[in-house]
């Protein structure tokens, strides 16, 4: 089952004793800028409260996975896309998964025609792809003029002519140094190639 460190304020056994998960319910940003999500515990009466923990409490990734596609699906899916959007397509190509790569929508149908605006095909001509809807995301808006993460934020960073999430480590006057979340990279990167994480964003925006 789903596990995380015990933490002060929750009596454990013994230092390295933990305690099993039953469901992420929530997820916001902490005042330093990173996210903490809310949990419903396995252990709880059913009259206990949530808790808040940080994301490093939380030491089962797959369930971590599963309750931010099921964020992103809800705020990306309440978005209304037509031809002519221009939209981000989430990739799912090895070694490009959870990515999001630019592109144009070029027919709306059963399923999405998109034309990317940075790959091309074997004729060297923009590639043309059909995807579904679940793939897609209008293209959000650029960082705000002056904009700076905190450390421990997640971010957005442009690599490989795609959008990968990463975690601050290090702010420097024109780059940031950050640490990518689906292969654990440390890179230092341009200021101007990253931005806020947008479906954090949206999903943390009533919080």
């Amino acid at each position: 089952a789903p596990k995380r460190r015990s933490k002060g304020g929750r009596p454990s056994v013994e230092p390295a004793a933990v305690e099993e998960v039953e469901e992420i319910v929530g997820i916001r940003y902490n005042k330093r800028g990173g996210i903490e999500y809310q949990i419903r515990w396995r252990t709880s009466g059913p009259n206990e409260e949530l808790t808040w923990e940080p994301e490093d409490n939380v030491m089962d990734d797959d369930l971590v996975d599963e309750f931010e596609a099921a964020q992103q699906k809800s705020v990306y899916g309440a978005q209304h896309i037509q031809k002519g959007d221009a939209v981000e397509v989430r990739n799912v190509e090895e070694g490009f998964q959870n990515s999001w790569a630019e592109a144009t929508v070029t027919r709306v149908a059963k399923d999405f025609t998109v034309q990317y605006s940075n790959f091309v095909d074997d004729k060297d001509k923009p590639l043309v792809e059909v995807v579904a809807r679940d793939r897609l995301r209008l293209k959000p808006s650029k960082a705000a003029r002056g904009w700076l993460p905190s450390k421990e934020e997640i971010v957005e960073v442009f690599e490989d002519d795609c959008w990968w999430e990463a975690r601050v480590k290090a702010i420097k006057p024109k780059s940031v140094l950050v640490k990518y979340r689906v292969s654990d990279e440390v890179k230092n990167v341009p200021l101007g190639k990253a931005r806020p994480c947008n479906w954090l964003q949206m999903a943390t925006s009533n919080k």
